[in-house]
């Protein structure tokens, strides 16, 4: 009879220990997930700005002048929107560190939060744009260390602006 009892305390026991690890890991992981997003946001925000001060030194060169750069995607995709002529970064999570619905401006880089409309996930969207610097090209990258090259392809005197080319190299 002892042994029994010894043996249904110790099924009792891993139950209660599964049940207790399984509750924990529920709230730990979108937490890890939240934090881990906050770094790669605040990487690619940091990038941005390095890469914003690179094109407005290209931009205010001769024609066919370059720059490389190396951007590091931690997670997420680099894209350039040729309708608004913006470099564009996407990050889809169920766990953003901002909320629904935030808007912010840092310097020549746009921020904004949405739905994501494949998933149930809210969309990061970071995009580094210019009033008289159209970035042009066809970069589509996602996670991993991107050689990136930043070259003067025109100046449009006449409406003062420049066309700046964002490629992988």
């Amino acid at each position: 009879m002892k042994a029994i009892s010894d043996y249904v305390s110790f099924i009792i026991t891993i139950i209660l220990t599964i049940v207790g690890i399984g509750i924990v890991l529920t709230q730990l992981i979108p937490i890890i997930e939240k934090n881990k997003n906050a770094i790669t946001i605040d990487s690619t925000i940091k990038q941005f700005k390095l890469l914003d001060f690179l094109i407005k030194q290209v931009a205010s060169e001769a024609i066919g002048s370059q720059r490389t750069f190396e951007f590091n995607i931690l997670d997420g995709e680099l894209k350039i929107n040729n309708i608004t002529n913006a470099l564009e970064y996407y990050l889809a999570s169920k766990n953003l560190p901002l909320d629904y619905g935030t808007e912010m401006k840092i310097d020549n880089i746009y921020l904004s939060t949405g739905p994501e409309l494949r998933e149930e996930k809210i969309k990061l969207i970071l995009a580094l744009k210019h009033e008289r610097i159209k970035i042009i090209g066809d970069l589509n990258l996602g996670k991993g260390l991107h050689k990136l090259c930043i070259r003067k392809e025109a100046e449009d005197f006449e409406n003062k602006i420049v066309y700046v080319k964002i490629y992988e190299c």
